[in-house]
């Protein structure tokens, strides 16, 4: 069995109400994000530390940015929802790694969970 890893994600364009919200889609239910300053080659920076057992490839990431800009374009407009919180049937879409299928009624399911929460 493999071990999580850990690693730092520069959180430039990536907001981080959306990288909450989109995660686990991305890297699994095991997968986590904490918002920190990079160390090492990223000290300083502001941006995420993520732990899961693969990695976002650049683009997931590159989707994560587009989602970001969406959600501000939102949240702007009034239309984020409730104290300007993420609201998934407006922009999140699921995530198939190998483009073959969709997943189901993704939107409602998103909604019935956030409700939930």
């Amino acid at each position: 069995m493999s071990r999580a890893k850990q690693w730092f994600l520069p959180g430039n364009g990536i907001a981080r109400e959306v990288i909450t919200a989109d995660i686990q889609r991305y890297l699994g239910p095991d997968a986590t994000v904490r918002p920190g300053i990079g160390t090492g080659e990223y000290q300083g920076q502001p941006g995420y530390w993520i732990t899961a057992y693969r990695a976002l490839t650049s683009h997931m990431i590159q989707d994560l940015k587009m989602d970001t800009q969406r959600w501000q374009q939102e949240r702007q407009s009034g239309k984020a929802g409730r104290g300007g919180k993420l609201q998934c049937n407006s922009y999140c879409r699921p995530v198939d790694p190998i483009g073959s299928s969709m997943l189901g009624d993704f939107n409602s399911l998103s909604q019935a969970l956030w409700d939930s929460s």
